[in-house]
């Protein structure tokens, strides 16, 4: 019997890494746990069928067993997320979704220079030293959200406009909630929210779909201001902390402030604040339902605005939260899932974006790419490019 030669310490990191349990782990692999402890310790070694298993388990490459050290796992896009503290390890769903969108990304920057495409003028117009009402001009000269918003009969509409409108000024949008199409990998909220690619020829931006949707319109605007400035990164924009922008660096400071400028402009904010009776509860209320962003958003801009205490602004935000854990508990209770997953193509073409799919099924016609190319590229069986094409087409 072949043996593998594993590095312990390298199984110790992908362990950790996989958030499985080193119970869960020798259950899954069907061995004792002790026998699990003698690999990392280097006083048994497993059988090289066994070794390739445990790779799977752990969602690694099966070499990276056999390294002398644990790999550095950056990611290749600049991670924005904190500033201080430690930056966490991207989790293995997180690195395989990013992975699987700089895949595509660089193909149809590809693709495009292959048709002659030309540079998006918008992208990297300005930086964070420029006036911040500035940018969200431009942005809202392009993108209008204020126009779709009274058009939008709900927030997924809403979120489905704005996704429209961004891909129709040549933006990529992505938006999913699982690694390929696999159900059982889940995006975390908590991991981050968003990224944006700042490429001149083909920018993009992904949203987690896990997270809720008056969320994802926030997010959206974020990575928009993203784009504009001509900076890449992983976002986990939160407005649920008056102290937050204290704590990041400058470029997610001002996209979380344009954001907010962009949804939720002040001067509009103000007039029907004052307009409003009730109590700030039910002014909060009525305001997230109007400007289609969550509650957090409307008592930022509250505060900002000096319509309410910081005392006021943690109290309902509180119940605020109790609310969500509610129907949350709820949720779970009555058996529900958080998403119903609806149409097969209408989800295919949000996870995919519909302007992506549509270049790679024009390849395929082309004779640039193979049918199980593009298969592969989109997360689908080669019987569904066929059908994907046809409702482009229609």
């Amino acid at each position: 019997m072949e043996l593998a030669y594993i590095n312990g310490e390298v199984l110790r990191w992908a362990q950790e890494r996989s958030g499985l349990t080193k119970a869960k782990l020798a259950e899954d692999l069907g061995v004792p746990r002790q026998l699990l402890a003698h690999w990392e310790a280097g006083i048994e070694f497993p059988a090289f069928g066994r070794a390739q298993k445990l790779a799977n388990a752990l969602r690694i490459p099966f070499g990276y067993l056999f390294l002398s050290n644990p790999p550095t796992q950056t990611p290749p896009i600049p991670d924005l997320r904190t500033v201080d503290g430690e930056r966490r390890p991207p989790s293995p769903e997180f690195a395989d979704l990013l992975n699987d969108v700089l895949v595509k990304h660089d193909w149809y920057l590809e693709y495009l220079k292959k048709v002659g495409s030309r540079p998006v003028p918008f992208v990297g117009k300005y930086s964070v030293s420029d006036q911040m009402s500035q940018v969200v001009a431009d942005v809202r000269r392009v993108i209008d959200p204020e126009e779709l918003r009274r058009h939008a009969a709900s927030l997924s509409e809403y979120i489905r406009l704005l996704a429209e409108r961004a891909e129709s000024v040549d933006i990529l949008v992505m938006r999913g909630g699982v690694v390929r199409g696999n159900p059982n990998r889940g995006l975390s909220v908590e991991e981050f929210r968003g990224f944006a690619l700042s490429d001149r020829l083909a920018p993009l931006i992904f949203i987690n779909a896990k997270d809720a949707q008056a969320a994802q319109v926030f997010t959206l605007a974020h990575e928009l201001i993203h784009l504009w400035i001509g900076q890449s990164g992983i976002s986990n924009p939160n407005s649920e902390s008056p102290d937050q922008d204290r704590r990041q660096a400058s470029v997610e400071q001002f996209c979380n402030r344009a954001a907010a400028e962009l949804l939720v402009p002040s001067q509009e904010f103000e007039s029907v604040w004052r307009t409003l009776s009730g109590d700030s509860e039910a002014k909060v209320d009525h305001l997230a339902k109007k400007f289609k962003v969550s509650v957090p958003v409307i008592l930022r801009r509250a505060l900002d605005g000096a319509e309410i205490s910081r005392p006021a602004f943690f109290s309902l935000l509180r119940v605020h939260q109790d609310k969500v854990r509610e129907l949350e508990r709820r949720r779970q209770q009555n058996g529900e899932e958080s998403s119903s997953g609806g149409n097969f193509y209408n989800t295919f073409f949000v996870r995919n974006s519909r302007k992506f799919s549509r270049a790679v099924t024009a390849d395929v016609r082309s004779g640039g790419l193979s049918t199980l190319e593009a298969a592969r590229m989109l997360n689908v069986r080669t019987s569904i490019i066929p059908k994907i094409a046809e409702r482009i087409a229609q």
